[in-house]
């Protein structure tokens, strides 16, 4: 981010880390990746593991955080094709809400 004056207010920037493997059956795995982490490091570890999906989204810059909102997408791959649900503090409801993929979007 970057800013071309002063901002008089509060700016807050996620440092939280960490990338999880969850088998889940025989054909999934859920990866829980926190918002902080970079997008292309996330890429690299799930086609060291093995797992398909997102190997046409590498290079792509930003965060994890991030990939959801902008809907990142490269050579015929979107990440709504392999996003399931994001964890996200609602500032104006003050609560921890999950937030899921619109199913046919």
């Amino acid at each position: 981010m970057l800013f071309r004056n002063d901002y008089n207010g509060l700016i807050i920037k996620t440092a939280f880390k960490g990338i999880k493997f969850n088998r889940g059956d025989s054909k999934h795995v859920v990866v829980t990746a926190s918002a902080a982490e970079v997008w292309d490091d996330l890429v690299k570890k799930t086609v060291m593991a093995g797992l398909s999906g997102l190997e046409n989204l590498s290079l792509i810059p930003g965060s994890v955080g991030a990939a959801p909102v902008q809907n990142i997408g490269a050579y015929g791959v979107e990440i709504k094709d392999v996003f399931d649900s994001l964890v996200a503090y609602d500032l104006p409801g003050q609560q921890i809400v999950t937030l899921t993929r619109i199913a046919g979007a």
